[in-house]
């Protein structure tokens, strides 16, 4: 794993550093300044392997570890159950993350789906999925007549697996749009 020692002032939405003995990703950060006092920051942190999420205050001049990563294309090709396979996109060479590094990033794949893996020092460390994905409803219970007025939901289960809320007006068998941060309905797809 490559490293280089940064302070909080330099932290980007979505870098990755190693805090606490994990690698977290920066989800959010704010200064703090109060009268009289060292200005400190605000941050909010995501665990990369588990989901934990941190929301330590740091000093401004404390040193953090920031992870050097390339993103590499790679195609998902399937899952064994213990590790994921992917290929290369520019080379054709195979991949594989165990499925903890994977995590619940599986539930936005399907076989055939482009996404990069972050690389550090030459060893993956995680996925690095698009924004937003396109899946299948395969199971949702129809909308009763008259509850749209309301803007209810209701639960759909996706081709991966995933169980998402969605309103009353979606089908089973239509495709739709989720959010790859929150898991969250966006919208049908077109």
């Amino acid at each position: 794993m490559d490293t280089r020692n940064i302070v909080p002032n330099q932290f980007t939405k979505g870098m990755f550093v190693f805090y606490n003995g994990g690698i977290f990703t920066i989800i959010d950060f704010q200064h703090i300044k109060v009268a009289q006092r060292r200005a400190t920051m605000s941050v909010r942190m995501k665990n990369i392997v588990n989901g934990q999420v941190l929301e330590p205050s740091l000093r401004s001049d404390e040193t953090i570890q920031q992870v050097i990563v390339e993103d590499e294309e790679v195609t998902y090709l399937y899952s064994d159950g213990s590790n994921f396979h992917f290929m290369e996109t520019e080379t054709g060479k195979e991949i594989s993350l165990p499925a903890e590094k994977v995590g619940d990033q599986k539930y936005y794949m399907k076989e055939g789906d482009p996404v990069s893996i972050a690389v550090s020092g030459g060893e993956p460390i995680t996925l690095k999925l698009p924004v937003s994905v396109e899946l299948k409803i395969t199971e949702t219970p129809p909308g009763v007549k008259g509850d749209t007025a309301a803007g209810g939901s209701k639960p759909a289960i996706l081709e991966t697996g995933l169980t998402i809320r969605v309103p009353l007006f979606v089908k089973e068998g239509e495709t739709v749009k989720v959010d790859t941060r929150t898991g969250e309905y966006l919208e049908r797809a077109k």
